[in-house]
Parts: C-alpha cells; sequence; structure tokens
C-alpha cells in the first residue's frame, strides 16, 4: 500500500485571510461504558460521538485579514469563528466539516514573512471523502 505524502494537499478555512501549507486533523471516537453484572466483570465500551480537532498552517494572504474583524467588535459575533473547513491530502480525499476557530498563533519570524495557525475545533457531521 502506498502511503499519502501529501503532495499538492490544501487545507481551507472560509473567511480566515491564511495560505495553507499544512494541516493536522484528529479524528477522535468518544466511548461509554456499558457494561453490565452479565458481562463477567470485564469491561464493555460502545463507540458514540465522532468529533476533530486540529491546525491548518500557513503565511498570511495580504488579500484578505487573517481574522475576521467581526471577531474583534464591541459586541463579538460568535458566527464569525465558525468556519467551513475542508482538509485535503490529496486529489479525491478529504475531510470537511463546519468548525470553530479557537486559537489563533501569529509568528513574524523576520521581516515579510507572517505564519499563521488557526486551531479548531469540529461542530456537527464530519465528512471523510476517500
Amino acid at each position: 500500500m502506498a502511503t499519502i505524502q501529501g503532495i499538492g494537499g490544501v487545507a481551507v478555512a472560509t473567511g480566515f485571510g491564511i495560505k495553507a501549507s499544512g494541516w493536522t486533523a484528529n479524528i477522535v471516537i468518544g466511548t461509554t461504558d456499558t457494561s453490565g453484572f452479565d458481562d463477567a466483570g470485564y469491561l464493555v465500551r460502545e463507540a458514540t460521538t465522532v468529533s476533530m480537532d486540529g491546525t491548518i498552517s500557513g503565511t498570511a494572504d495580504d488579500g484578505t485579514s487573517p481574522v475576521p474583524s467581526a471577531v474583534f467588535t464591541a459586541t463579538p459575533d460568535p458566527d464569525a469563528a465558525k468556519v467551513t473547513t475542508t482538509l485535503t491530502s490529496d486529489t479525491g480525499k478529504a475531510y470537511s466539516c463546519t468548525a470553530v476557530v479557537n486559537n489563533i498563533a501569529h509568528n513574524r519570524p523576520f521581516d515579510a514573512k507572517h505564519d499563521i495557525t488557526l486551531s479548531f475545533l469540529s461542530s456537527g457531521a464530519i465528512t471523510q471523502t476517500w
């Protein structure tokens, strides 16, 4: 089986001015204990919820502000931090979901370079295209 190196991979977070060059995704499957007296002392678990968290990293896009201005208003718009996220590994291989951006890290290591990393938490269904 060939490994996917992510060549040509891209990440999109609508509304945030970032030219993505990398991403991470952690898919978490929640469990619940359904053990009963008849399970002979063995722990029995069932899958419950699926969620995804991760990061999108890249450089600032000079055509769009890195963070939507509605996040900084006197009465912030909570929906401004909600994005449609698509994480593409290769053509036809992607994860997408609605997500809430919960952290934005800026780094300007030298003149004319502005790195950004967005951290996100999924909100609702996650679609896998593979």
